[in-house]
């Protein structure tokens, strides 16, 4: 009989576990730059400044005529709120 190979693997996983006593606050969103009234020349990009704090932080959608505005390849929401068109 032939001998028998054996093969053996072993993994070692290093957990750590952070535990902090405590709790986030909320803070209710604040609008810390309000849109202002634009004019854009024809063809000419534009943006819409709009930045708010809070905590959770606020997500902020735009809105034509009742309608929340759809980004499309004109128009482009940034990440911190600010609505940019392209021409």
């Amino acid at each position: 009989m032939a001998p028998r190979k054996f093969h053996t693997t072993a993994f070692w996983r290093k957990v750590e576990l952070w535990v902090v006593k405590g709790h986030l606050t909320q803070q209710r969103p604040r609008i810390l730059e309000h849109p202002a009234d634009a004019v854009a020349a024809r063809e000419e990009p534009l943006t819409l400044n709009c930045k708010a704090a809070g905590r959770p932080t606020p997500e902020i959608t735009w809105f034509h005529n009742g309608t929340p505005l759809v980004p499309s390849e004109r128009r482009v929401v940034l990440p911190e709120g600010s609505l940019f068109f392209l021409r």
